[in-house]
């Protein structure tokens, strides 16, 4: 059998999301300000798309082991933060609108539905939502929240619980109050979704030599469980699921910070 020498190669997963998404520049009007190929990403690629006109931002990070977009809407041209929710929205939220019964695996890499499958039928939603693109339109929250309980409610039974203040953000609040000379030199708040930082929550303080940063153990089984490190070795750890109160959660973090700051 005669090889074909000539066989045209696959293009990259970065090329193949350039190619799909096309449509956004020569249909929606959009410019494409950034693509990027990287191991800091979940996704691997980044392809960043904006419009001045209708004040948005799309964020597209996916290969065939994960896949995110974040649509963000434009203030005078700027992105608010990411864990500004009502100005950064997931894709997701889209097809949840368009369905409230709408399969999210037609929206993952992996299973039945590859990443190719899966950019596709993308593709498809954001043409069927064109005048949410194209427009400064953006999505009905209490619309929304009323599809993601209904939708919840059917698979678990219940509605989705009201979200509480993290633990990071009582340690945050903690050390502004109390600890001045610790400054913040990293937070995984700030940062999105397809980010690899992003899924433990943690944050990092540095006062002269002093290092601290504190770190969840498990985002999924132990949830709960922190890490505090001094200069990058463990110093102690905490369960908060152990504590009855709040109060005591804050007074028992509150003395392993002050602990930690004496050891310099």
């Amino acid at each position: 059998m005669m090889l074909n020498l000539f066989k045209i190669k696959p293009k990259s997963d970065l090329e193949f999301l350039k190619k799909e998404f096309e449509f956004l520049t020569l249909d929606f009007k959009y410019e494409m300000i950034k693509e990027v190929n990287s191991n800091i990403y979940k996704g691997g690629n980044l392809v960043i798309y904006k419009s001045s006109n209708s004040k948005k931002q799309i964020e597209i990070s996916g290969n065939h082991n994960f896949y995110n977009i974040i649509i963000r809407k434009l203030i005078e041209n700027k992105v608010s933060e990411y864990k500004n929710k009502q100005n950064n929205i997931n894709f997701e939220n889209l097809a949840l609108l368009e369905n409230v019964e709408y399969d999210s695996f037609d929206y993952l890499p992996y299973g039945n539905t590859d990443f190719k499958g899966v950019v596709k039928n993308t593709k498809q939603l954001f043409i069927r939502n064109k005048s949410f693109f194209t427009t400064e339109k953006w999505i009905n929250f209490d619309q929304l929240k009323d599809y993601k309980n209904k939708n919840h409610k059917k698979k678990f039974g219940y509605n989705i619980p009201e979200k509480t203040e993290s633990y990071i953000s009582k340690i945050k609040r903690i050390i502004n109050s109390n600890f001045p000379e610790l400054t913040l030199i990293f937070d995984n708040q700030t940062l999105p979704h397809y980010h690899n930082e992003s899924t433990l929550e943690k944050v990092i303080y540095k006062n002269g030599e002093l290092t601290i940063k504190i770190e969840q153990y498990c985002w999924r089984d132990y949830r709960e469980i922190f890490t505090f490190f001094i200069n990058e070795v463990k110093f102690k750890e905490i369960d908060i699921s152990k504590f009855k109160s709040d109060e005591k959660i804050l007074t028992e973090t509150k003395r392993i910070i002050k602990a930690v700051c004496n050891k310099v």
